[in-house]
């Protein structure tokens, strides 16, 4: 998405602690950290796999952000529930849609999201 093309232009700016960031910036939605090497990348032996997808809570080498990102699912980019913009946006794309009439959301896998936080610290 462009926003996480944002979100890799300004890890790479500001390094995966995003100090001097924007507030705004979408980077802010997810978990960074720098990785020495690529190892990140390769997913553990043991992890189980669906439908030929691995599922694991793990930091995938970005490189177009000079760091790892935090995964819970085929690599695709876990936002952070804890930061306060992911909350903000979060909050603005659902008022979005209660306006547009929609009755109900659907929250796919929401042990996930909840445990993630506790994994990304490992």
């Amino acid at each position: 998405s462009s926003y996480f093309k944002q979100a890799e232009q300004h890890v790479r700016e500001f390094g995966p602690s995003l100090d001097g960031a924007p507030e705004s910036s979408p980077a802010r939605w997810f978990k960074w950290r720098g990785t020495a090497g690529h190892s990140a990348n390769k997913p553990p032996d043991d992890q189980p796999l669906l439908n030929g997808v691995v599922y694991a809570y793990r930091w995938v080498w970005d490189p177009e952000a000079n760091a790892s990102y935090f995964s819970t699912w085929a690599d695709q980019p876990c936002t952070d529930l804890a930061s306060p913009s992911w909350q903000q946006e979060v909050g603005e794309i659902l008022r979005h849609w209660i306006r547009m009439g929609v009755d109900g959301f659907v929250f796919d896998d929401p042990d996930g999201y909840i445990s993630a936080g506790h994994r990304s610290e490992g």
